[in-house]
């Protein structure tokens, strides 16, 4: 009987001992857990704030150059070839600048990124030989526009997408002009009236926010 009595007792004791094992592994388990997604937690808190700060000081230096590449760009797109003449083969899209100027900085950048992007594309087409335009101003000008593109794209989040595009129409004036002729020179002269008119647009559409960045620096650094 003794035996028996001992024999259970030690049979509670093992299975208390294993009892507190397991209590003891699981909660150590959902504490690691839970140590981990906190610090997991606070280095994408941490990224992304750092993120913020470097998106903010890329966005600020391009802000402070954009003025003078703007106006390299329109010196060479107005020297690379004769006199600009108005001949517009499609209707400019005056109501989406007219609404991107009514939306957020980050929207307005957005904007601007893709419209240069469009920009971009447009000049990088191989078919330019009839075009009869000065070679280094050209060259200079197409170096301009990828450098500004490439610049207020890395100013900000990748995820920011313009809330206005240019899309068809930059596709409808590619139609109309350079694919419908074959690239001929003035087809490639009323792309670069457009192209004119696009930059002096983008300008008054970023003008304001730098005008407030100085404005910023002035109070922060009187």
């Amino acid at each position: 009987m003794d035996k028996s009595v001992r024999s259970a007792e030690r049979d509670r004791t093992s299975r208390r001992s294993i009892s507190f094992i397991i209590t003891f592994i699981t909660i150590t388990i959902i504490f690691i857990s839970f140590i981990t997604s906190t610090f997991i937690m606070m280095s994408r808190l941490l990224l992304l704030v750092l993120s913020a700060q470097l998106t903010s000081a890329l966005c600020s230096d391009w802000l402070s150059d954009y003025s003078t590449q703007s106006g390299e760009a329109l010196n060479w797109i107005n020297s690379m070839g004769g006199p600009l003449r108005d001949e517009r083969p499609v209707p400019f899209p005056n109501r989406a600048y007219r609404r991107i100027r009514r939306e957020t900085v980050q929207s307005q950048l957005a904007f601007v990124g893709e419209t240069l992007s469009f920009i971009a594309q447009l000049f990088n087409n191989a078919n330019m030989s009839a075009a009869g335009w000065n070679q280094t101003s050209t060259e200079k000008f197409r170096t301009n526009i990828n450098r500004q593109r490439e610049d207020v794209l890395h100013c900000i989040p990748s995820n920011t997408s313009a809330v206005t595009t240019l899309r068809k129409y930059f596709r409808m004036l590619e139609k109309v002009t350079l694919l419908r002729t074959g690239g001929s020179r003035g087809s490639w002269e009323q792309v670069r009236w457009e192209t004119r008119a696009h930059l002096v647009q983008l300008d008054v559409l970023v003008q304001p926010n730098i005008k407030d960045q100085s404005a910023r620096r002035r109070r922060h650094h009187p």
